[in-house]
């Protein structure tokens, strides 16, 4: 009789560990089914990781620069060189940013900001040279071969999962799944539209590059020139102009002096009208 039980119990057990088995095989069934996964599984942690792998280590991309100029010139029409300088930058395929003429003391004066393709930067310096007296001249050039790199990794990092949730999308067998989906998307979408607009400015800014001008009348910056009788001159009147203020002064202190010194006698003949008073008392 024990021995009956015991094999029923061991039935039992067998019948239990099955069932469990069967129903642990139907959940896996269900969750392969499925077509939304949890939003963990596409969230930030997926899109680090495709980040980091999106370039190979021993890849090595080209230098990337952004480069600006600045040239001063000295002329005495500055509103014909900056007509000038228009049509040169127009003949070079580039643009006008900003434009100043202005005039002073009868002096024209101007400043300008262009833009000129990078690869003629130089040609188009030298012609520029050309159009007046250049007194100061300078290339600046700004490395940012890594920010153009992370903004192409995380832009194609953005453009995998995108393709991911639009697959996703199709597969939505309910209206949360899809809400789900669809919100997800439309965030990274806009987050990718975002760095392809940044990446779009940066690449504007290294295909052409910016030019100052400062143009100012060459009568501005004349230098002096030795001249002897001149200064012989300037001195002679100077003694003159020195010699001229001290009579004015002393001929201001004479009447001060005067009534100064009677004021002294009266007063001194004040006080000794009054010791022989004194005295007489």
């Amino acid at each position: 009789m024990g021995a009956l039980r015991g094999m029923h119990r061991v039935a039992v057990a067998g019948l239990g560990a099955i069932a469990l088995l069967a129903f642990m095989a139907l959940a896996g069934c269900a969750n392969q089914e499925s077509p939304v996964q949890s939003m963990g599984d596409v969230g930030a942690s997926d899109f680090m990781a495709e980040s980091s792998m999106s370039f190979d280590g021993n890849t090595k991309s080209a230098t990337v620069v952004i480069r600006t100029a600045s040239i001063s010139l000295l002329t005495d029409n500055a509103s014909e060189r900056v007509e000038q300088i228009r049509d040169l930058t127009t003949s070079f395929g580039g643009s006008v940013i900003q434009e100043d003429l202005r005039t002073s003391e009868n002096a024209e004066y101007a400043s300008m900001t262009v833009k000129v393709p990078n690869s003629d930067l130089e040609n188009f310096i030298e012609s520029a040279k050309q159009l007046g007296t250049w007194t100061n001249f300078s290339i600046s050039e700004s490395d940012v071969t890594m920010a153009v790199t992370d903004l192409d990794a995380r832009i194609e990092a953005l453009n995998t999962s995108i393709e991911k949730l639009m697959e996703l999308q199709r597969q939505a067998a309910s209206v949360a799944d899809l809400v789900a989906v669809e919100s997800e998307l439309a965030s990274r979408t806009a987050e990718r539209d975002s760095l392809v607009a940044q990446r779009a400015q940066l690449q504007d800014q290294v295909d052409m590059s910016v030019v100052y001008f400062d143009i100012a009348p060459e009568s501005a910056t004349a230098s002096s020139t030795p001249d002897f009788l001149g200064g012989i001159a300037s001195g002679w009147q100077a003694l003159v102009n020195l010699a001229a203020g001290t009579v004015t002064f002393i001929g201001f202190l004479i009447p001060l002096t005067i009534a100064l010194s009677v004021g002294i006698v009266i007063v001194w003949l004040l006080v000794r009208l009054i010791k022989r008073a004194r005295q007489r008392q």
